[in-house]
C-alpha cells in the first residue's frame, strides 16, 4: 500500500479474524460430543450416529460446487445469505427433541437439518475464503492466518468450557433438554453476530469471470502446480484421515485414558497449537509457505510414529506425544494449505483449487476411513493381533498415516514449482 494512503479494508480484515472465531464457536456445538449427546437423547443408535457423522465430513466434497461459482461477482451477498441459512438450519438442530412428532419423522428432520445446513456451509465455503483472503497483503498472509487461527483456538478452548460446565449443571438436575434450550440460544446468538459481522465487511471490487465450464476446467487440469497440490494432499488425507479417525475411540478402549486425561491432553494440544502459530505464519511469510508447509510434514511424520509406537504399556507418553506433535502440526498445515495455493497457483484460480483440494481429499477420506473399517474390526476381533504380532488396530493405521505424510512430503519437494513468491498471476 502506498504511503499515506488510507486502508480502507483494515476494518474488514479484524472482522475476519472475529467471524472465523464465531464461525469455529458455531461449529464446536455441531460436531463431536454435542451432536453425540443431542443424538443420544433423541433415541438415535451410536451407529447412525457415527455414520451421520462421516456424512457430514463428506459435505466437504460440495466445495467442488465453487468451481462453477468461482467468476460470479460479488460474492459477499450471496455467501452472507448462504451462511445465514445454513446456520438457520443450524440453530433449529437443537430443537428436534421438542418435536411432537413420531420417532422417524424427528430423525428424519434432524438429520435433514444437519446436512444441508453442512452441506450449504461447504458450498459457499471457499469463495468466501477468498473474498476476506483478498484483504490481505501479499507478505503478511501467514502471519494473518496464524493470528486468526490462535483467536480461534483460545476462543474454543474457553467457549467449550463454558459449555461443557452449563451442560453438567442441567445433567446434574436431570434436565437435558435445558442443556439443549441452552445450546440453542447460544447458536442463534453466535449465528445473528456472524451475519452482522459478514454484513459490515468490504470486498475488493472486482469484474465477474465469464467462463465456460469446459474452458474452466481446461485452465484447471493444465495448472501443474495445482494438481501437484491437489494430488498430494488426496495421499496424505486418504491415508491419514483413518488413523485421526479412530485416534478418540483408541484413547478410550485400548489405552484406557480416564475422560480427565483425555481433557487435559486436549487442552495443552491447543495452547500448544495456539502458541506457535503465530511464529509458524510468520516463518511462511520470511522463507515459502511451501518451505512451512514441508516443515509441518515433518513434524506430523514424527507424531504418526509416535502413535505406532503407542500401546498400552506406554500410552500416556506416546500418545501424548502424538497429540501434541500433530498441534506442532497443524499450526502451520491449516492455514499453510490456503497459503500454498495462494503461493503457487493463480490469482484467477485459487477460489477452484482449493475447493477442488477438499472436495477430492473429503471423497479419500470417508472412502478410507471405510474401507480400513474392516482392518480395525478384523485385528480387533483377533484380540489385537496382526499377521502373528500383538499390536493394535490403531497403531497399524499410525503407520499407514506415516507412509503417506512421507509421500505427501515427497511429492511436494520434487514436483512443487517455486515460482517465486506471489508473483503467478494466471
Amino acid at each position: 500500500m502506498d504511503a499515506g494512503k488510507k486502508d480502507i479494508y483494515k476494518t474488514s480484515r479484524g472482522l475476519y479474524i472475529v467471524e472465523a472465531a464465531v464461525e469455529y464457536l458455531i461449529q464446536i456445538l455441531l460436531e463431536g460430543a454435542y451432536i453425540a449427546k443431542l443424538s443420544s437423547a433423541m433415541g438415535i443408535s451410536d451407529s447412525l450416529t457415527g455414520i451421520i457423522t462421516a456424512i457430514v465430513q463428506l459435505g466437504n466434497t460440495l466445495q467442488i460446487v465453487a468451481l462453477f461459482l468461482a467468476g460470479k461477482r460479488p460474492v459477499k451477498r450471496w455467501v452472507t445469505a448462504g451462511h445465514i441459512t445454513a446456520n438457520l438450519f443450524f440453530t433449529l438442530i437443537y430443537l428436534c427433541p421438542f418435536l411432537k412428532v413420531g420417532f422417524g419423522l424427528r430423525t428424519f428432520i434432524f438429520i435433514a437439518l444437519l446436512l444441508i445446513g453442512c452441506f450449504i456451509h461447504n458450498i459457499i465455503q471457499s469463495p468466501k475464503i477468498n473474498w476476506y483472503m483478498s484483504l490481505v497483503d501479499n507478505d503478511k498472509r501467514g502471519r494473518f492466518t496464524a493470528l486468526k487461527e490462535m483467536i480461534s483456538l483460545f476462543a474454543g478452548i474457553v467457549f467449550s468450557y463454558a459449555v461443557g460446565f452449563v451442560m453438567d449443571y442441567f445433567d446434574a438436575k436431570g434436565d437435558i433438554n435445558g442443556s439443549f434450550v441452552f445450546c440453542g440460544i447460544a447458536v442463534a446468538v453466535l449465528s445473528v453476530s456472524h451475519a452482522l459481522i459478514l454484513l459490515f465487511s468490504k470486498e475488493k471490487p472486482s469484474e465477474p469471470i465469464k467462463l465456460h465450464v469446459g474452458e474452466n476446467m481446461k485452465r484447471i487440469f493444465s495448472n501443474k502446480n495445482g494438481l501437484v497440490i491437489v494430488a498430494a494432499f488426496l495421499i496424505y488425507d486418504l491415508l491419514r484421515i483413518p488413523a485421526t479417525s479412530y485416534a478418540g475411540a483408541y484413547q478410550i478402549n485400548e489405552l484406557g485414558f480416564s475422560m480427565t486425561f483425555v481433557s487435559i491432553i486436549s487442552a495443552v494440544s491447543s495452547v500448544v497449537r495456539a502458541a506457535i502459530s503465530l511464529p509458524m505464519g510468520g516463518f511462511g511469510d520470511r522463507h515459502s509457505f511451501k518451505k512451512m508447509v514441508l516443515m509441518c510434514l515433518g513434524i506430523q511424520a514424527a507424531g504418526f510414529l509416535c502413535l505406532f509406537l503407542a500401546s498400552p504399556s506406554n500410552g500416556k507418553i506416546m500418545f501424548s506425544a502424538y497429540r501434541i506433535l500433530t498441534a506442532v502440526a497443524s499450526s502451520g498445515l491449516v492455514g499453510g494449505v490456503i497459503n500454498l495455493i495462494y503461493e503457487t497457483v493463480g490469482e484467477k484460480l485459487r477460489t477452484e483449487f482449493y475447493a477442488l483440494k477438499m472436495a477430492v481429499c473429503g471423497i479419500a477420506g470417508f472412502a478410507s476411513t471405510w474401507a480400513f473399517s474392516f482392518l480395525v474390526s478384523s485385528v480387533q476381533a483377533k484380540g489385537n493381533t496382526f499377521l502373528g504380532i500383538n499390536i493394535c488396530a490403531e497403531q497399524i493405521l499410525g503407520l499407514v498415516a506415516l507412509i503417506g505424510t512421507v509421500a505427501n512430503a515427497i511429492i511436494l519437494l520434487f514436483f512443487l514449482k517455486d515460482n517465486g513468491r506471489n508473483t503467478v498471476s494466471e
